[in-house]
């Protein structure tokens, strides 16, 4: 496991704001998914070895929200999840190829 990448990660999810109860219920939803990709994020990182490790592995999730955010959905706004997912995943990497 890289620190550095973890901690970077860390930085991340500590400058996203909590969610409140009051806010509307799509900016609410937006905050939580994006909090939610974080730490799943962080939690793929810590079982990898190195940046260039880290960064195939966040590539690869951000791939696959796409792909899910993509698929014909019954209701539009439950692809919202993964489009979401797959925009933290790309701010992440840019956080990651920044550090090369």
């Amino acid at each position: 496991m890289d620190n550095r990448v973890v901690s970077a990660i860390e930085d991340y999810i500590y400058d996203l704001v909590d969610p409140q109860r009051n806010w509307p219920k799509y900016y609410f939803k937006q905050v939580s998914f994006s909090r939610w990709a974080a730490e799943e994020i962080l939690e793929l990182v810590k079982q990898t070895l190195s940046l260039h490790e880290s960064i195939d592995v966040i590539s690869d999730f951000s791939i696959k929200m796409k792909n899910f955010a993509l698929m014909d959905h019954d209701d539009k706004d439950d692809a919202r999840i993964f489009y979401v997912a797959y925009e933290v995943g790309t701010d992440i990497l840019d956080i990651l190829n920044a550090m090369k």
